[in-house]
């Protein structure tokens, strides 16, 4: 049993000071900052109107290890900022299985995708789609009503996803297209909750999937619809792989298309259920 899992279900147990979302926030910071040194990293960003940003230009040498400390801050803070974006989104059955899923799928195509194909690239497809096969596979289980919960699991997941992201030269417009919709929605429970003096990591029942229950939407339909989402978005970042300014477009139109959804959640009411005749 996993430390996590042996504070949650006893509750004698010492290991309740874990249970503090900023103690917890630094570890995964910790946790995550050692990814760099396996050669998980950001090393560069690109413009979508010209130019490449290069993020190790700056290198400074501590106990003969040379590191880039704008690419390790980069790269540490982007994928904690994945994980939490990706737990966030999973708050209903079904709806985490099927996004890790279908956006592994999306990334093993990714690595796929260059004509000189390296053994190394292979490599990464294959552990991408093992990684979408037992995702999809729990759908099973975890599809509503559920058998089991991901628990720690959904984080070990995420770390894949956003690992392979960067070790298959995923752009990050593009994992953003992959991840539009839990991208878009942590973006603005963040801002709402800091504009509203509340901390970000205080939870609340504000998130999409918490906007479409209220408004009468099904668990079933909640889970399909951010999995046609991430396989709409996802497939077309596939196709735009290379045309950087394309998908800053598409990535703009996602926007758009996110605020109409959640504008009209705002507006329009719950229809009120009409009265069976008997």
């Amino acid at each position: 049993m996993c430390i996590r899992d042996r504070q949650n279900t006893h509750s004698k147990t010492l290991l309740k000071f874990l249970e503090n979302p900023l103690l917890r926030l630094a570890i995964l910071f910790i946790v995550v900052s050692t990814l760099y040194f396996f050669g998980v990293k950001v090393n560069f960003l690109t413009n979508p109107f010209d130019g490449i940003l290069f993020l190790e230009d700056f290198v400074v040498n501590i106990g003969g290890v040379t590191i880039s400390p704008v690419s390790w801050i980069f790269t540490t803070v982007w994928i904690v900022w994945i994980l939490n974006l990706l737990s966030w989104s999973n708050g209903v059955d079904g709806q985490y299985g099927g996004i890790i899923g279908i956006g592994l799928f999306i990334i093993a195509l990714l690595a796929l995708r260059f004509s000189d194909l390296t053994p190394q690239y292979m490599g990464y497809a294959r552990l991408a789609i093992i990684g979408s096969g037992i995702s999809l596979g729990l759908l099973g289980v975890t599809w509503h009503p559920s058998k089991i919960m991901w628990g720690f699991g959904a984080m070990s997941a995420g770390i894949v996803l956003a690992s392979l992201s960067i070790l298959v030269q995923a752009k990050i417009i593009a994992s953003i297209l992959i991840l539009l919709i839990p991208f878009l929605d942590a973006v603005v429970i963040f801002f709402r909750r800091l504009f509203s003096g509340k901390p970000p990591w205080k939870g609340d029942k504000q998130h999409l999937h918490h906007l479409l229950m209220n408004k009468g939407f099904s668990v079933q339909r909640i889970a399909f619809f951010y999995w046609v989402v991430t396989a709409l978005f996802g497939g077309l970042s596939l196709l735009s792989v290379n045309a950087p300014l394309i998908q800053t477009i598409l990535m703009i139109a996602g926007v758009v298309f996110f605020a109409i959804i959640i504008v009209s959640l705002k507006l329009f009411p719950k229809k009120k259920e009409l009265p069976q005749i008997e």
